[in-house]
């Protein structure tokens, strides 16, 4: 996935970008949400980069970010939790019926010990979840940056 940015510093071979995320668009130029240099548009976000380009500070870049990373993050952080969650609650309704307890409490009871196993899931892998950036291309120079 890329995303246009503004090269805010750099330094040891990475670079912070701050751009805007913008879905529909992707930061192309033509689009009405697309980053705004000035930061009046949107708030931005600032990201570190691989700079194998040697993209310098106020350098408007392309970003781009591993798309493999992109799915594994969005089957993680949606998919995950909703499959936990009724595997819980499905564990949870069969040993309630075996042994004869009410429905209603332990399927709660077990959909809730599936979201806590997510978040557990979350905390042991959070530094492995995150993205990778690298700049791909320059774009041009920004002038109005400071």
């Amino acid at each position: 996935m890329r995303q246009r940015g503004v090269v805010v510093s750099r330094q040891n071979g990475l670079a912070r970008v701050r751009m805007v995320r913008c879905a529909g668009c992707k930061g192309e130029a033509d689009c009405p949400f697309a980053l705004d240099l000035k930061g009046e548009k949107a708030q931005p976000i600032e990201i570190d980069a691989a700079n194998p380009m040697g993209a310098a500070a106020g350098s408007i870049v392309q970003v781009e970010s591993d798309p493999d990373a992109v799915l594994t993050g969005v089957l993680i952080v949606y998919l995950l939790p909703l499959v936990l969650m009724l595997v819980g609650m499905g564990i949870a309704r069969l040993l309630a019926m075996a042994r004869g307890w009410g429905e209603v409490a332990p399927v709660l009871a077990g959909g809730g010990l599936g979201l806590l196993l997510w978040f557990g899931v979350i905390k042991v892998h959070d530094k492995r979840f995150q993205e990778d950036y690298r700049i791909v291309a320059i774009e041009g120079e920004c002038v109005d940056e400071p």
